[in-house]
Protein backbone atom coordinates (compact mmCIF):
# COMPACT_ATOMS: atom_id res chain seq x y z
CA UNK A 1 0.00 0.00 0.00
CA UNK A 2 1.28 3.38 -0.93
CA UNK A 3 0.38 6.49 1.20
CA UNK A 4 1.36 10.19 0.78
CA UNK A 5 1.10 12.81 3.46
CA UNK A 6 2.77 15.31 5.67
CA UNK A 7 4.86 13.91 8.48
CA UNK A 8 3.78 15.39 11.53
CA UNK A 9 4.51 14.85 15.71
CA UNK A 10 1.76 14.16 18.51
CA UNK A 11 0.69 12.63 21.30
CA UNK A 12 0.11 8.79 21.26
CA UNK A 13 -1.83 6.95 24.38
CA UNK A 14 -2.67 10.14 25.71
CA UNK A 15 -3.59 9.62 29.39
CA UNK A 16 -2.46 6.36 29.58
CA UNK A 17 1.01 4.72 30.97
CA UNK A 18 1.99 4.67 27.50
CA UNK A 19 1.65 8.07 26.71
CA UNK A 20 4.52 9.58 24.19
CA UNK A 21 5.23 11.31 21.68
CA UNK A 22 5.48 9.62 18.35
CA UNK A 23 5.70 10.47 14.67
CA UNK A 24 2.49 10.52 11.98
CA UNK A 25 1.71 10.22 8.46
CA UNK A 26 -0.70 12.77 8.07
CA UNK A 27 -2.61 12.27 4.66
CA UNK A 28 -5.51 15.03 5.10
CA UNK A 29 -8.19 12.29 5.59
CA UNK A 30 -6.41 10.29 8.14
CA UNK A 31 -3.40 10.20 10.73
CA UNK A 32 -1.23 6.83 10.88
CA UNK A 33 1.72 6.48 13.52
CA UNK A 34 4.74 5.63 11.45
CA UNK A 35 7.36 2.60 12.09
CA UNK A 36 9.92 1.68 10.25
CA UNK A 37 10.59 -2.33 9.69
CA UNK A 38 13.11 -2.88 12.65
CA UNK A 39 12.88 0.35 14.09
CA UNK A 40 12.14 1.54 18.11
CA UNK A 41 8.22 1.90 18.01
CA UNK A 42 8.93 4.83 20.39
CA UNK A 43 11.86 6.87 19.29
CA UNK A 44 13.30 6.88 15.83
CA UNK A 45 15.38 9.79 14.76
CA UNK A 46 15.06 8.42 10.92
CA UNK A 47 11.80 9.31 11.48
CA UNK A 48 11.61 12.28 13.63
CA UNK A 49 14.14 14.02 10.59
CA UNK A 50 10.80 13.34 8.19
CA UNK A 51 8.80 15.94 10.66
CA UNK A 52 7.20 18.88 8.35
CA UNK A 53 8.57 16.83 4.76
CA UNK A 54 5.49 15.54 2.37
CA UNK A 55 6.54 12.29 1.43
CA UNK A 56 5.25 9.01 -0.25
CA UNK A 57 5.92 5.67 1.24
CA UNK A 58 5.05 2.06 0.41
CA UNK A 59 4.54 -0.35 3.84
CA UNK A 60 1.98 -2.40 5.46
CA UNK A 61 -0.80 -1.33 7.94
CA UNK A 62 -0.86 -3.38 11.27
CA UNK A 63 -3.22 -2.67 14.06
CA UNK A 64 -0.97 0.30 15.40
CA UNK A 65 0.95 1.52 12.51
CA UNK A 66 1.67 1.98 8.73
CA UNK A 67 5.41 0.38 8.40
CA UNK A 68 7.82 1.58 6.04
CA UNK A 69 8.24 -1.57 3.93
CA UNK A 70 10.54 0.40 1.45
CA UNK A 71 12.81 4.20 2.44
CA UNK A 72 9.96 6.58 1.72
CA UNK A 73 10.51 9.44 -0.63
CA UNK A 74 9.92 13.27 0.12
CA UNK A 75 8.26 14.77 -2.16
CA UNK A 76 8.34 17.86 -0.31
CA UNK A 77 10.81 19.83 2.20
CA UNK A 78 9.08 22.08 3.63
CA UNK A 79 11.20 24.90 3.32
Amino acid sequence: MKLQGLVVEGVYGEGSKSEHTAVYLDTGAKKYRLKRRGGNPFFDQTLRDLIGKTILAEGNLTDHFFEFTTEPEVIDTGA
